[in-house]
């Protein structure tokens, strides 16, 4: 069975998953329009920009392959949880998860923030409520419910726990090599030299966790390719989650890199101990260059791999995430 093993990553993207790059939204009033429940941003489907922080969906609006999340109850599989240091950084990403100019029509009472999503066009999104956890509710410290949200599937809930509460907080030896801070900005990456100009930065944070995406173009190669740089070693997936970063950051450059259509990108693979074959987790690139929009999305279901392909071409993601506090990649 595949075990998760990045459980400390918050996604400071923008337009991802299914990614729709979304355009600049104006400041100006003419761009807004306050319905009273939720409020309208011009260009902006705030479902869509909200789920890019949960996961990879798929093209039906399922979530495929989370980010940071796990649903550690078989008998609740859609119930995820999501490990923080407290309720006060719950609240912080939440929050983070909402476009800032929709964060103004939440409405607070007490520990609770409702929020109404709505679409480019005004139309209402459902209700995205984050509360307090109940007495009932053991080791976690907030909750977020969704109600009567067509465009994020498979997930009813999200319980923010302690990391004490994850019953797989583990690490594996069959990794890439970490790298400190200085390395990584030194470019030696594992996918080969890469210049400091080809480099892409973005730093987020709370007020308990300090992160860097550090992400450069994806490369372009073969299964065979793959398999032989890999060995045996994991590939995970925050080289992915830097690429997710880049193409909210920085669509211009990621629409003129690729050619327009479908491409695929790996986002996570290993060999199991009981296969002969490399097992391959990939993600489609949907670019569409006339209206610089960038579409990712999950096109295995959830948890699913399949065998690479030794003669297929597959992009794969140039990337680290960097701990600034310890100085160490994840």
């Amino acid at each position: 069975m595949k075990k998760t093993i990045f459980s400390v990553i918050m996604l400071a993207i923008v337009g991802v998953c299914t990614i729709t790059t979304l355009s600049a939204c104006s400041d100006d009033d003419d761009n807004k329009k306050d319905n009273g429940d939720g409020i309208t941003i011009n260009g902006v489907d705030q479902v869509e920009y909200f789920r890019q922080f949960l996961g990879v969906f798929t093209k039906n609006d399922i979530l495929g392959s989370p980010f940071r999340m796990k649903a550690i109850d078989k008998l609740t599989p859609t119930v995820y949880s999501y490990f923080v240091e407290d309720e006060k950084e719950a609240e912080t990403l939440f929050l983070t998860w909402i476009p800032q100019e929709a964060r103004e029509a939440v409405v607070r009472n007490g520990n609770t923030i409702v929020y109404t999503p709505r679409d480019a066009q005004g139309a209402k999104q459902g209700t995205i409520t984050f509360r307090a956890a109940l007495p009932s509710e053991t080791a976690t410290f907030a909750v977020v419910e969704f109600k009567d949200v067509s465009k994020i599937k498979g997930i009813d809930k999200i319980k923010f726990q302690p990391e004490s509460a994850n019953p797989d907080n583990m690490c594996y030896d069959a990794l890439p090599p970490l790298l400190t801070l200085e390395e990584v900005d030194a470019g030696n990456w594992f996918w080969g030299k890469v210049q400091k100009s080809d480099v892409f930065n973005h730093t987020y944070g709370t007020r308990l966790r300090y992160l860097r995406y550090s992400a450069a173009l994806p490369k372009l190669i073969t299964g065979k390719e793959f398999i032989e740089k890999i060995g045996d070693k994991h590939y995970t997936r925050y080289a992915f989650e830097s690429f997710c970063f880049l193409t909210g950051y920085f669509p211009d450059r990621i629409c003129k890199y690729f050619n327009p259509g479908d491409h695929k990108i790996i986002m996570e693979a290993e060999q199991y101990p009981w296969e002969d074959k490399m097992m391959i987790q990939i993600a489609e690139i949907y670019i569409d260059k006339i209206n610089k929009k960038i579409s990712i999305y999950d096109s295995n279901p959830p948890e699913g791999f399949e065998y690479i392909d030794e003669s297929e071409q597959y992009w794969v993601c140039q990337g680290y995430v960097v701990d600034l506090k310890t100085g160490m990649s994840y």
